[in-house]
């Protein structure tokens, strides 16, 4: 549900239809009343089907409803995340869309709105989860593996690599005091531009996400990242790149329509290029008018 309210309450600003946002943020409470019941170890915690990515959504759409219900969710993935079992899979994955980069993000940007009374043990969920990112750090390769299972094996990509370690630890340097974060970002940033782009056309795990993300860094965290992204676009986001993409028999991301690896991803890539006063990202689930 909480994705039909974020579509929702997206598609009202674009069309200036305030009906359909506020539609969106008076059914907020029943994002809540589907999950407030479930025990903590069975409650599902990552952004792509789970708390993580719940509070992203309600985040965005805003409402006199969204303030509670963050701090009502936080307090449900610290209190999992403290259960000590039940999401084993989550905590051996390096990433941001099922793994611990996604819960970092999520807490990282909940910090600054929940109540004072709740800091301390999101704080401490935070130390813990960075913690154990760094777990999946090979010395040797500069970079973070994806999964214990597969210690070999690094991406780099949003769902799983250096562009969403590079995501949620930006967020979590920003209500960090710890001097180390920054540098570590700049690795995971480091490994998005050298090893992100020329891959494939996708938001999941290629290039259109990657591009997301740096240009969200570049205006955000980081203004000289500016030249990599034109330099980036320039090589690899070209419309002769997107017909030849799109026309690859042997790729399967052009025999689907799908907004995160097929064809919509690309529409919505290229209309957020083409004009720039609007900006709607399924990758931070955000939208954003300028």
């Amino acid at each position: 549900m909480a994705g039909i309210l974020f579509a929702l309450a997206t598609t009202g600003r674009l069309l200036e239809n305030d009906g359909w946002v506020e539609a969106a943020q008076g059914a907020v409470p029943l994002v809540l009343d589907q999950i407030r019941d479930i025990p903590p170890e069975r409650l599902p915690v990552d952004v792509v089907g789970g708390v993580a990515g719940v509070m992203s959504c309600l985040t965005a759409i805003g409402g006199p409803h969204a303030d509670d219900s963050l701090a009502s969710l936080t307090a449900m993935l610290v209190s999992a995340l403290g259960a000590g079992r039940g999401h084993e899979s989550v905590l051996a994955q390096s990433g941001f869309a099922h793994g611990v980069s996604g819960l970092i993000h999520a807490l990282s940007s909940a910090f600054p709105r929940v109540p004072e009374t709740q800091r301390d043990s999101v704080k401490s969920a935070l130390e813990s989860l960075v913690e154990r990112l760094q777990g999946f750090y090979d010395t040797s390769e500069g970079n973070w593996y994806s999964n214990v299972a597969t210690p070999w094996s690094f991406s780099t990509g949003w769902c799983h690599g250096a562009t969403g370690i590079a995501l949620a630890l930006s967020e979590y340097a920003s209500v960090s005091d710890d001097e180390v974060v920054p540098a570590m970002r700049d690795v995971a940033v480091g490994n998005l531009i050298r090893h992100g782009f020329g891959r494939n056309m996708t938001w999941c795990h290629g290039d259109l996400g990657n591009h997301d993300v740096l240009s969200k860094l570049a205006r955000d965290v980081d203004p000289s990242l500016r030249d990599e992204v034109s330099e980036i676009e320039g090589r690899w986001l070209q419309p002769d790149v997107f017909k030849r993409k799109i026309s690859d028999n042997q790729s399967r991301y052009a025999h689907t329509n799908s907004l995160m690896v097929g064809t919509a991803g690309i529409v919505l890539h290229l209309v957020n290029r083409i004009d720039p006063s609007a900006h709607i990202s399924p990758v931070t689930l955000t939208y954003e008018s300028r």
